[in-house]
């Protein structure tokens, strides 16, 4: 592993002791001088009361920094041993820093927010299509401290394929109360095997039904075969908008995961998944 990517995760770990050494350890000394003073309200909730304050405080102004410095340089380790100086795509661009703009995450109505870190952009062209790809994350922040509520990895190209104004096509175990807010779906395909995996919403449904024909629903089902993150997407206006959590993904962090080559194979399909869904709407 380069000299690099160990400073950034030995920086996180630190960190995080610090994190909970102080988030804890000045909590224990309320508890600690309320039972001295024999005093069970300050021991109580004096303790939990101080508990969330320090802990407000400690994610307001480390904004996690470290943690981000993470991110970024262990997906940009993972990427760069799996590609090892080759490339996928025609055009390929990374930057591990840079991420997808609010206003056209925004504008695929799949996340109900523009309030969100990005990080990991990656573009390229695939068969002729221009793609984008970044990974989002949304923070809930109320007086508990902050709540990650969302981490995934977001996709945007443009097809040639007829559409609805708005066709929603969803996993069914996605979690609509954070993807595609609001969105009920209303439409059966009638095909088994498809309506058993996906979700469909549209304002559209003749639309609807000139998009998901048998070739696009062979391919779609395939995609997800490919990968245990359940597939959200919305199509409109001539653009694919695609969002899939990053829980089961290899290139989420982890502070002591280390790369190895078994890893390979698993990190090159997840950055081979634009291909794949261009590919669905070919």
């Amino acid at each position: 592993m380069s000299q690099e990517f160990e400073a950034a995760r030995k920086a996180a770990i630190v960190n995080r002791v610090v994190k909970w050494v102080v988030c804890l350890g000045i909590p224990l000394l309320v508890v600690i001088l309320g039972i001295a003073m024999k005093d069970g309200a300050i021991a109580g909730g004096g303790g939990i009361f101080s508990f969330i304050i320090v802990h407000s405080l400690w994610a307001y102004l480390s904004k996690n920094r470290a943690l981000a410095v993470f991110r970024s340089m262990y997906k940009k380790e993972m990427i760069n041993r799996a590609l090892n100086g080759g490339v996928l795509y025609e055009n390929m661009m990374i930057d591990y820093n840079a991420g997808m703009n609010p206003g056209f995450v925004a504008k695929s109505g799949l996340l109900g927010t523009d309030k969100f870190f990005s990080d990991c952009y990656i573009s390229g062209v695939f068969n002729g299509v221009q793609f984008y790809q970044a990974d989002i994350r949304n923070v809930r922040a109320d007086r508990d401290g902050q709540h990650l509520e969302y981490d995934g990895t977001f996709v945007a190209f443009p097809t040639s394929l007829p559409s609805a104004t708005q066709t929603n096509i969803y996993h069914k175990d996605v979690d609509c109360s954070i993807i595609l807010p609001g969105v009920n779906s209303r439409m059966k395909i009638g095909r088994k095997d498809f309506d058993d995996v996906f979700k469909v919403a549209t304002s559209n449904p003749t639309g609807a039904q000139a998009l998901i024909n048998d070739t696009f629903m062979n391919n779609l089902l395939y995609v997800q075969s490919l990968t245990e993150r359940k597939i959200a997407m919305t199509v409109k206006n001539g653009w694919v908008y695609i969002l899939m959590p990053n829980k089961k993904s290899v290139l989420k962090p982890k502070l002591f995961k280390k790369y190895d080559e078994s890893m390979k194979n698993a990190i090159l399909q997840e950055l081979c998944l634009p291909q794949y869904f261009i590919n669905v709407f070919r």
